[in-house]
């Protein structure tokens, strides 16, 4: 609004101005209006994208109006990837063409008919009606649009590695592109935009894999790589709204990973907050396989985990400890138990197993339970985590994968009061975000890496707390 005003403004008091001039006035008035507006994602797209339009007009020149239009998507969708990269956002891929759309439907179409709607809507209801019918058709034509877009394979589009050359590399093919003609090494931009999206050389060696304990709020989503494997243990929750953390937070994981292919996707159980994301990733993925401890619950052809069933991927090891082909367990206690290893250390995924599969466990198969890295049963919930447990698998860390300020209050304080006095380190996803380990053949670990540490501006804070007492809700 406030750029649209600075505009009107000017053509208004006729001022014969730049259009570089307009926009830095309206940043000035934006960032009085609203000074943290600096560190917001949507400031910069909003500014940067008005700055690569104004440049690729501009070095469009005399060209056909369907060749600027194509120009101007292709360009701004290049140009924008970096500042999506440096806020965490992902890259589409189909950016260009949805653009290419829904820009002269919604400027020339949908919004003036939906303004023509709100002037007439005092005067001629009748007619009112009928815009506003033709605007909620084309919104839904969008929307259906959009959806189908989203499932293309390379709806997410990020280029294999993230670190700084890579994003220099990028930002220099970007200014070369929109130099003017004659710019010398202009020719050099599209060399150097390729070389981000080469493929890279495997970074895990043979026997090694890496945890990731992504950060899905109340729920689990884990995420287990070998050199050239992926295995996805739950997907996080999805709610009646619609919103998914799969589609959220897993998808778009493994798409600055370079992967859209799920070897393995296994859901402990049928609770959402497990597997509540299974179908979103079925769509728009490559999923080989899926395996659950209640495939009758799951929304998607499944086979039952059973205890003894192994594999090898890259020399890391994989073997199911629960459940066994003769139990009757429904809920949190039929979850599927993975043990990942290789000849050195172990990792020992959970699910949402209580007391009584724990001590079914220690009973049957305590060597087998003996982990360097235990993701705790159920959250950290008192239900879980019994001493015997612990002390069977006494492992160097163990982590909580809980929301923030959770009205369960998970992971419980005698929970992980017990896992200290073991000896485990608390690790919980509340408060560190996405949680990353690296398994190496030697044995050694590297880790722990927290997202949200690795991540942080200069504005961000240590402080507060993910204790439940914190949150508020409708019950208080």
């Amino acid at each position: 609004m406030i750029m649209l005003a600075v505009l009107a403004l000017g053509l208004l008091t006729r001022r014969e101005s730049s259009p570089l001039h307009a926009l830095a006035l309206a940043m000035v008035c934006v960032l009085v209006w609203h000074p943290p507006s600096i560190i917001a994602a949507g400031f910069w797209l909003s500014f940067g994208a008005v700055l690569v339009i104004l440049a690729s007009l501009r070095l469009a020149g005399a060209a056909t109006a369907w060749r600027k239009a194509l120009w101007v998507q292709l360009v701004l969708s290049l140009a924008l990837w970096p500042v999506l990269t440096a806020f965490g956002l992902p890259a589409s891929g189909v950016a260009p063409l949805a653009n290419l759309v829904l820009v002269p439907v919604f400027g020339l179409i949908i919004v003036p008919m939906s303004l023509l709607g709100a002037v007439l809507l005092g005067v001629l209801p009748g007619v009112t009606d009928w815009v506003f019918v033709v605007v909620g058709e084309l919104l839904d034509l969008a929307r259906f649009g959009l959806e189908q877009l989203a499932l293309l394979p390379w709806s997410i589009a990020s280029p294999s590695g993230q670190d700084a050359a890579v994003i220099a590399g990028f930002v220099l093919a970007i200014g070369l592109a929109l130099a003017p003609p004659g710019f010398p090494a202009r020719t050099l931009a599209l060399p150097l935009l390729l070389v981000a999206w080469l493929p890279r050389e495997p970074s895990l060696a043979e026997g090694e894999f890496e945890l990731h304990l992504l950060d899905v709020g109340q729920g689990l989503g884990t995420v287990v790589a070998t050199r050239h494997h992926t295995l996805v243990f739950d997907t996080g929750p999805q709610f009646p709204s619609g919103f998914s953390t799969a589609e959220a937070v897993v998808a778009p994981f493994l798409a600055t990973r370079g992967s859209r292919r799920i070897d393995r996707l296994i859901l402990s159980h049928g609770d959402k907050d497990h597997a509540g994301g299974v179908r979103f990733l079925l769509d728009t993925l490559d999923v080989a396989t899926v395996i659950s401890g209640e495939p009758e619950r799951i929304d998607a052809a499944s086979t039952l985990c059973v205890a003894g069933q192994r594999w090898e991927w890259d020399g890391v090891a994989f073997e199911f400890l629960h459940p066994r082909a003769a139990d009757r367990f429904v809920g949190n206690n039929a979850s599927c138990v993975l043990r990942i290893g290789n000849d050195a250390s172990a990792l020992l995924l959970t699910g949402d197993i209580e007391q009584r599969v724990e001590q079914l466990l220690v009973a049957r198969i305590p060597e087998r339970l003996r982990s360097s890295l235990v993701v705790a049963p159920h959250h950290g919930s008192r239900s879980s985590s019994s001493t015997p447990f612990i002390e069977a698998t006494r492992p160097a860390f163990v982590l909580y994968a809980a929301g923030w300020a959770n009205r369960y209050g998970f992971p419980a304080d005698a929970v992980d009061r017990r896992w200290r006095d073991a000896g485990a380190r608390g690790l919980n996803t509340a408060t560190m975000g996405t949680i990353s380990f690296s398994f190496h053949a030697d044995g050694t670990i590297s880790g722990p890496t927290s997202h949200r540490r690795a991540t942080a501006r200069f504005w961000s804070h240590t402080g507060g707390s993910a204790d439940a007492q914190h949150a508020v809700s409708s019950a208080d």
